[in-house]
């Protein structure tokens, strides 16, 4: 997604942040999917819009984005 990209660049993240597309993680009917680790956080039916949110809250300020987790049935 190119917005995280733009999101991890204006933040110069380069350091501490990986970028890793891949396949399908399972939930793929879900939309845009999101791995972070550590912790291993599944963000569900992620959006351009969403993305400012997990990298501010989650990736710099270790907070995680509770409204955009994937549900226990789906990734527990």
């Amino acid at each position: 997604m190119p917005a995280f990209s733009q999101g991890i660049i204006a933040r110069n993240l380069f350091n501490k942040v990986s970028l890793v597309p891949t396949a399908c993680l399972g939930p793929c009917q879900a939309g845009a999917n999101v791995l972070v680790f550590p912790g291993a956080h599944l963000y569900m039916n992620v959006q351009p819009e969403d993305v400012d949110q997990i990298i501010d809250q989650h990736l710099v300020g270790g907070e995680v984005v509770t409204e955009k987790l994937a549900p226990e049935q789906v990734w527990g």
